[in-house]
C-alpha cells in the first residue's frame, strides 16, 4: 500500500519550502544554461533506479544541488533522485528513455529520460534544458513546457494537490 510521501505533504505547507528551493535551483540552472534532470520520489519507489548511481543519502542543500550538476562533476550527467523524506538519495541515475518520436527537436536525452521515467513511475521530474533554457516537468506520461499561462511551481503545486 502506499505511504505519505514528503511531497504529497505539500498541502499542509510542510514542503513548500523545499520545493520552492528546488525551482529556484532549476532557475540558476536555467540561466546559467546548466542541463538538470531532478527526480521527485513520490509513492513508487524508484530503487530499480539506483543501480549505478552514487548513494548520496544527504540532506538537502541547494549548494549541494549545484555541486551534483556542475559541468565538471562526474555525475552531472546523470539524475539526482530526491527521495519521499526530501533527502537527495542519489546522483548519477540512468533512467528509461521514452521511445516517443513526437519530440521537437529542441528536446534531448534528458526530456526523453524524464518522459520515459514519468511512464514508468509516478515521480515527478523536472528538467532544465541547457541548450533551451526551458524548465520543464514530466509525470504522468506527460512532457508539460513552462507557458505564459502556468509556470512549473504551480504545475508542480496542481498536481501535489491533486494527489
Amino acid at each position: 500500500m502506499g505511504t505519505k510521501t514528503y511531497f504529497h505533504d505539500a498541502k499542509q505547507n510542510k514542503s513548500s519550502n523545499l520545493l520552492e528551493k528546488i525551482y529556484t535551483v532549476c532557475e540558476h540552472f536555467s540561466k546559467s544554461r546548466i542541463g538538470a534532470l531532478i527526480v521527485l520520489e513520490n509513492e513508487m519507489g524508484l530503487a530499480d533506479y539506483y543501480s549505478g548511481a552514487t548513494k548520496l543519502d544527504a540532506e538537502f542543500s541547494q549548494q549541494l544541488l549545484v555541486s551534483l550538476f556542475n559541468p565538471q562533476s562526474p555525475l552531472h550527467d546523470g539524475a539526482v533522485i530526491i527521495s519521499r523524506t526530501g533527502r537527495i538519495a542519489y546522483a548519477g541515475c540512468i533512467l528509461p528513455i521514452s521511445s516517443e518520436m513526437d519530440f521537437s527537436k529542441n528536446l534531448g536525452t534528458r526530456h526523453r529520460a524524464a518522459l520515459g521515467l514519468s511512464k514508468e513511475s509516478d515521480a515527478i521530474i523536472l528538467v532544465v534544458s541547457e541548450e533551451t533554457r526551458e524548465i520543464s516537468l514530466a509525470w504522468n506520461g506527460e512532457l508539460v513546457h513552462q507557458s505564459k499561462g502556468q509556470t512549473i511551481m504551480n504545475k508542480l503545486q496542481e498536481i501535489l494537490n491533486k494527489a
